[in-house]
This record gives C-alpha cells, sequence and structure tokens, in this order.
C-alpha cells in the first residue's frame, strides 16, 4: 500500500507535498476533494484547490484563493483512492498526516 512518507510539507507557501514511498497509480490533475477527506480539510487548501500529481510518488496539492492551512495542521488523506502503480500492493492511502514547515 503506498504511504505517504515523509508528512506533507509546504514547500513555498502556495503548494503542499505529498510524498510517498512506492510509485502510485496517480495521474494528471484532480479537485482536492478526491483525496481529502473532509469539508474542513479541503476548506484549509482554499475553495478551489487542485492536486497535481507531478511525479508518480509526489501528489502537489495546489493551495488557492482563502487558504488558510499552517504548518502544525492536520490533513486526513481519503482511503482507498491510491495504489501502487504496479497493482502489487493494491489500493491504500488513508490516515492523517500532519504539515510540516518548509
Amino acid at each position: 500500500l503506498p504511504l505517504v512518507f515523509p508528512p506533507p510539507h509546504t514547500h513555498t507557501g502556495t503548494k503542499v507535498l505529498c510524498t510517498f514511498d512506492q510509485e502510485t497509480n496517480g495521474g494528471g490533475s484532480k479537485p482536492c476533494t478526491s483525496y481529502f477527506t473532509s469539508a474542513s480539510d479541503t476548506g484549509k487548501l482554499g475553495a478551489t484547490a487542485t492536486c497535481v500529481w507531478t511525479k508518480p510518488t509526489v501528489l502537489t496539492v495546489v493551495l488557492s484563493s482563502g487558504a488558510s492551512l499552517v504548518p502544525g495542521d492536520e490533513l486526513t488523506m481519503l482511503r482507498d483512492t491510491i495504489s501502487s502503480q504496479d497493482g502489487a500492493s493494491g489500493t491504500g492511502g488513508g490516515g492523517t498526516f500532519t504539515v510540516a514547515a518548509p
């Protein structure tokens, strides 16, 4: 199961990088509601935040207008939305992560 490792961190103040321990089936760009569970989480990211796979191991969360996310905040990823690229380990994801400082 792909796991976020290390916890997500803000990179430039406008993005959060979620790095996984193996290549995933992620690709393209989706609204962040596809990956994060609660309205509280998605609200912290901004109304139109976008999640973009910049590498098979990196999900980049591009914050949008109204974002209030700060280091120390927690985000919870949806379960069973991400799997390993080769499919060998099935779907995973899920879990709560603390956003680290840059």
